[in-house]
């Protein structure tokens, strides 16, 4: 072979060696892209329901922000199913939390008050469907806007649908109480504005099923709640430092709840005389769990309760005199329990084994002797 002929041969066959490199090299990066293709989700195929569907898992901040990625995800964003939550705790906590100096309490109170405003207006701009609701807004009715601003939300929204509340009308946490607008007394006008929220929500959202909030146990306060019959779980804390609890009322809340099916009850009663200290009965054929753990000087006489399973209790601070035990007869509270409560099976953390009925289980006795205000369980002479 030539030497011309040898050198044709050896630039072919660099020629041919380069194409296949470039075809293998090609083969790969278009291999690279499928695969990042492939791994990349169609978000924007899919159909609006499940784009919907996916946004929904997003917090309210989450979502504001997507709503600045394009103009179609913003007009998904608007969309009124993917805002259900009215949380002003939170709002109000992350605002507190920023580390950005503001110069006076005052003016720290009115950024508040507009980050609050803006909320209820973003809320009803997207014709929010709520179902639920969470504040802490002292409801006194002075210089304060907590309850107009309420009244409008439910008002100007979907509020149909609202199921659960987990509010505090006694006070804003977040606003120094010397700049609130309130007096700090003023726990009548509290309560006048409450029963008006109550008013609303009963014209706006009848079909609530939960409220866990402060109680003033006043007649007319047990009329307006008894009115949400699909009650299924109340918490009620105190309001009243010390406040009488009369058997009538708690009668009447038990009564006319007719799904209720939780209950936690906080409440200080008064001492006022031994012999006339109340000890209370309850009665409900659909309570299931109950929690007086947090309760002071209640005590209970018999209760009948065919369907609790759970029960909480707890020996709390004796808020009255000083009293020998044997002054207010207390009823033991596994004789209340096994009388009244067939179906129990856990008392506080310690589930009941079977036959705990007829004789009382080592586990349950040392329950008892945390928690129980009887002669048998109570090892001091002294009711404190």
């Amino acid at each position: 072979m030539s030497a011309n002929n040898k050198k044709m041969f050896r630039r072919e066959r660099r020629g041919f060696k380069s194409k296949v490199l470039l075809t293998m090299r090609r083969r790969k990066f278009l291999g690279q892209r499928d695969q990042k293709q492939d791994d990349i989700f169609p978000f924007g195929e899919l159909p609006n329901e499940c784009k919907v569907k996916i946004l929904a898992y997003l917090t309210d901040k989450e979502k504001c922000t997507a709503a600045l990625v394009c103009t179609s995800w913003t007009d998904l964003i608007r969309t009124p199913c993917l805002w259900t939550k009215a949380d002003f705790v939170e709002l109000l906590y992350h605002q507190k939390s920023r580390h950005i100096p503001i110069p006076s309490p005052a003016l720290e109170c009115q950024v508040l008050k507009e980050k609050v405003k803006n909320f209820v207006f973003h809320l009803v701009s997207r014709q929010a469907l709520l179902r639920e609701l969470l504040f802490e807004f002292d409801l006194h009715e002075g210089d304060e806007i907590w309850l107009k601003l309420l009244v409008y939300l439910l008002q100007m929204t979907h509020a149909q649908e609202l199921h659960t509340i987990q509010c505090n009308w006694t006070y804003t946490p977040h606003i120094p109480w010397f700049l609130s607008g309130a007096a700090v007394d003023a726990k009548e006008s509290r309560v006048t504005s409450f029963h008006k929220l109550l008013m609303i929500l009963q014209e706006s959202s009848p079909g609530i099923q939960g409220f866990t909030m402060p109680f003033d146990w006043s007649p007319c306060s047990i009329s307006l709640l008894c009115r949400f019959k699909s009650i299924t779980t109340l918490e009620l804390s105190k309001y009243w430092v010390f406040h009488g609890l009369p058997q009538r009322l708690l009668n009447r809340l038990l009564q006319e709840l007719p799904k209720l099916r939780r209950f936690k009850l906080e409440v200080a009663v008064p001492f006022r005389d031994s012999e006339l200290y109340p000890q209370y009965t309850m009665s409900s054929e659909t309570l299931e769990e109950l929690d007086i753990a947090a309760c002071s000087g209640f005590f209970l006489w018999s209760v009948t309760l065919p369907n609790l399973k759970r029960f909480c209790d707890a020996r709390t601070a004796w808020t009255g005199p000083i009293l020998p035990r044997k002054a207010l007869k207390i009823q033991c509270l596994y004789n209340v329990v096994r009388n009244g409560a067939p179906k129990l099976n856990i008392f506080n953390t310690s589930p009941l084994r079977e036959g705990w009925r007829e004789s009382c289980p080592s586990e349950l006795e040392d329950v008892l002797r945390a928690t129980c205000y009887c002669e048998r369980h109570k090892s001091s002479p002294l009711i404190f």
